[in-house]
């Protein structure tokens, strides 16, 4: 059997220019990826900032923490981004599936479990007689707390997972 002969990228490529970097088109990633990376880091961030640095008087909306509340919604942003960018919406249900083998799964049920667990979060600021706060770990009860520390590992891994 013969062996194909190794036709080179480039006329009279030597051992070192395999290894240069040179630019290539990508056309997978585009503007939509660009705003989901963003609005999920950010919506990542401004929670984790907020409990980290215990920052009280960031101001409010409705009663609710803004930083908690725009985290929130960026990270909402940033799902129906992906979503959209998908073509066919009800794909989402398949990727979710095998959260032991695939990252887009573990990384959808952390988008989905954020927004879940920060809409509980900041409900108190609606409504004031619920058992829990929206305080910063600090200054939280422990059910906040175990609320805020899943909340954050949540948040870690929306951070994280792009890269």
């Amino acid at each position: 059997m013969r062996v194909p002969e190794r036709v080179p990228v480039i006329e009279r490529e030597g051992v070192p220019d395999r290894f240069v970097l040179r630019y290539h088109y990508q056309e997978t990633w585009h503007l939509w990826h660009a705003l989901w990376f963003c609005t999920m880091g950010l919506g990542a961030a401004l929670f984790l900032l907020r409990q980290f640095f215990s920052i009280e008087d960031a101001g409010t909306i409705w009663g609710m923490s803004l930083p908690d509340v725009l985290g929130i919604v960026l990270v909402a942003v940033g799902g129906l981004i992906l979503i959209a960018d998908l073509g066919r919406p009800l794909r989402i249900l398949n990727a979710l599936r095998k959260p032991g083998r695939s990252w887009i799964a573990r990384g959808g049920i952390a988008d989905f479990a954020f927004i879940g667990l920060g809409i509980l979060y900041v409900l108190p600021g609606l409504f004031p007689g619920l058992p829990w706060s929206d305080a910063v770990f600090a200054d939280a009860g422990p059910g906040t707390r175990v609320l805020i520390v899943l909340m954050a590992l949540m948040a870690v891994l929306i951070a994280v997972y792009p890269g």
